[in-house]
């Protein structure tokens, strides 16, 4: 197989093979491919972004895209990496049914859906082996919550492997572990072997696969302590596994869990002191009393990943007297940053309780409850944008699609503005680095209009974003910076003292 199909295959892209060789490309000319390039050679867009994004996350600051038939130029590293074992069920069974090429499709359409969840969740496939594959998350590319991203890209694969159309129905049991490990170029210089990491994890993550069930997943202590409250889990209880000493816990992952705040998903753990951030926690409350006595307030928090940010806020929706106000969260997401009205989607949804066993019209009804208008109309739109069937009950939505996008504006505007006629509101919207466009426009009108009512927003993110606000009297950034030696060394003291 050639360098370029190999690369095309680890990230789900194999069926484009064929039209890179018909245009002659090879592996050293991927980074100079325009958006305009691979519209000829008939990638569509999804897919462009894919391979856009495989690109980058392989050069990782080289020159091109690594040649392993030329030698590597990693050098070995030790860093914390979540290791992903996916196993096909039942192979050999149908290996013995069906025709070799029958066979060897199953196996091409099994990886490609499989590669093509760990792309979308920024995963790299480190090696396949015959019906199983081996995935890294945090190398070359990391990011703060890798294990979770390997528990996303898993349940997706749990779900999508099964509604493969092919010669058998396929199943995959699937062990995710995280720890240490070194990585890279282990053997020597130009030796290179893709998809090596020594360390424990890896034997880990493929012992948890092997006790799977079909269609289940399994992650170790570690993953499931960094992964958080983002998912439901239960524990299958502490085993003896061949090659570990000690025995280890093991957590099926069930499904993820709705929650409103990526800082809150540990329900119930006891949150510390407010360490050096006292000066712009102040700043926040007076904002916060000149909002609730009428003049709206936008304060714009921003600062690098892990510096804080939603502490502060966290602090500030403690401490603001309970039952005097309305709080609303918003809670952008790395998944979801391109599709439409993302963090008020999940908030309609948890507010109006609309659960999955809910018959369209249970569902309609909820919606109903909490729309200011309850109006035919309203309701058309309100269901179409949570994508709740609702032609048989009300009819169609006879509007363009600008009309709709106008309308829903202002019914969504209409469902953030409501409680400010009443009493004051904390509107704390999360990760707006992330932010989608739609939302991002909604924002802009929301805080054109909140300067005579008693609402403050209060928007977190990091530096490379910016919102584009005219700063103006009721508008105030703070920036967080890093905190002293000694701060840091009283945070370091509190958590061991409470064990966080």
């Amino acid at each position: 197989m050639a360098e370029i199909e190999r690369w095309l295959s680890k990230h789900g892209l194999a069926k484009y093979a064929s039209a890179f060789a018909d245009n002659e490309i090879e592996l050293g000319d991927l980074t100079e491919l325009t958006d305009e390039d691979l519209v000829t050679i008939g990638l569509p867009l999804g897919r462009r972004r894919r391979f856009m994004k495989a690109v980058r996350a392989t050069t990782d600051g080289n020159a091109r895209p690594q040649n392993t038939a030329l030698g590597a130029s990693i050098v070995a590293e030790r860093r914390q990496l979540t290791v992903m074992f996916i196993d096909l069920v039942g192979s050999t069974e149908i290996s013995q049914r069906v025709d070799p090429e029958d066979l060897a499709e199953v196996l091409r359409l099994f990886k490609e859906t499989c590669a093509a969840s760990v792309a979308d969740f920024d995963g790299q496939i480190a090696s396949y082996y015959g019906d199983g594959i081996m995935v890294f998350f945090g190398f070359p590319l990391a990011h703060e919550e890798d294990p979770e991203r390997a528990i996303r890209a898993g349940l997706r694969i749990i779900r999508e492997v099964p509604e493969i159309r092919t010669h058998a129905k396929l199943q995959v049991r699937i062990g995710i572990a995280t720890g240490l490990v070194v990585v890279g170029d282990l053997r020597g210089e130009k030796m290179f072997e893709d998809g090596t990491a020594m360390g424990e994890t890896p034997n880990l993550a493929a012992r948890l696969q092997a006790m799977a069930e079909p269609g289940t997943m399994i992650v170790s202590p570690r993953t499931h302590q960094l992964a958080g409250g983002a998912f439901d889990y239960v524990l299958q209880g502490s085993f003896k596994l061949k090659g570990f000493t000690k025995e280890v816990e093991a957590w099926q992952v069930i499904g993820a869990r709705d929650t409103d705040s990526r800082f809150r998903r540990v329900e119930g753990a006891a949150l510390g002191p407010l360490i050096g951030r006292i000066t712009e926690y102040e700043t926040l409350s007076d904002k916060w009393k000149l909002a609730s006595e009428g003049e709206g307030q936008i304060v714009l928090v921003s600062g690098e990943p892990g510096i804080g940010k939603s502490r502060l806020i966290e602090e500030l929706r403690q401490k603001a007297p309970q039952g005097a106000h309305e709080q609303i969260r918003l809670q952008c997401s790395p998944y979801h940053f391109a599709s439409s009205f993302y963090p008020i989607i999940r908030r309609l949804h948890h507010v109006a309780d609309l659960r999955s066993e809910d018959s369209d019209e249970a569902k309609l009804d909820k919606i109903s409850s909490i729309l200011k208008d309850p109006s035919d109309q309203v309701l058309r739109l309100a269901a179409s944008l949570l994508s709740v069937p609702f032609e048989d009950r009300l009819g169609p939505l006879t509007l363009t699609p600008q009309q709709i996008m106008d309308e829903t504006h202002e019914i969504l505007l209409d469902h953030l503005l409501a409680d400010a006629s009443d009493k004051p509101v904390l509107l704390l919207f999360e990760d707006a680095h992330w932010l989608d466009p739609t939302t991002k426009a909604l924002m802009d009108r929301l805080v054109d209009r909140l300067r005579d009512l008693p609402m403050m927003v209060v928007m977190t993110f990091r530096p490379e974003f910016d919102p584009g606000w005219a700063l103006q009297s009721n508008l105030t950034k703070v920036v967080l910076r890093q905190l002293d030696f000694q701060d840091v060394k009283r945070i370091a003291n509190e958590g061991s003292i409470t064990g966080q």
